[in-house]
């Protein structure tokens, strides 16, 4: 056998050894965990958070038991739309359910996810307040209505 492969030989049985030697040593040694540290660029709700929006009512299918509401959505800039479940539990103020809503209304819901869908905890419809005039109180009340001179 020539030098060189006796030399070749001897250096891939020692390299096999010194791996050999290290993964006994590896084996042998207490495992160390490391951690990595939080990340807090991205925040995931869980199913037990309460989320809250407030917008406009797309839609409300009161057979389905759901309300459609496009809002804006301030993290991402844009505006969307999400539809709700309302079940039972949830509580409704300025109307007695999903029946009582309709196209236009604005509302602030509340809501959880749950099984991947979101559930609204509870609902409040913004009711417009209609201003009431003079001339159309006095009218009401049967009163002529006074003019006003204006120069």
């Amino acid at each position: 056998m020539s030098l060189r492969i006796r030399y070749i030989l001897l250096s891939v049985f020692v390299l096999a050894l010194s791996v050999s030697a290290a993964s006994a040593q590896d084996a042998a040694s207490p495992a160390v965990e490391t951690v990595a540290a939080p990340t807090q660029d991205v925040v995931v709700p869980s199913a037990a958070d309460e989320l809250s929006i407030y917008g406009e009512v797309q839609a409300a299918d009161a057979a389905a038991g759901t309300v459609t509401v496009q809002y804006y959505d301030y993290d991402a800039d844009e505006e969307k739309t999400i539809s709700i479940s309302c079940d039972l539990a949830t509580k409704f103020e300025n109307a007695a359910s999903v029946a009582d809503m309709k196209k236009g209304d604005w509302t602030d819901v509340t809501y959880i996810l749950k099984d991947g869908k979101a559930v609204a905890k509870s609902v409040v419809v913004e009711k417009e307040e209609i201003e009431a005039t003079q001339p159309a109180i006095a009218d009401a009340q049967g009163v002529p209505e006074q003019k006003v001179n204006e120069e």
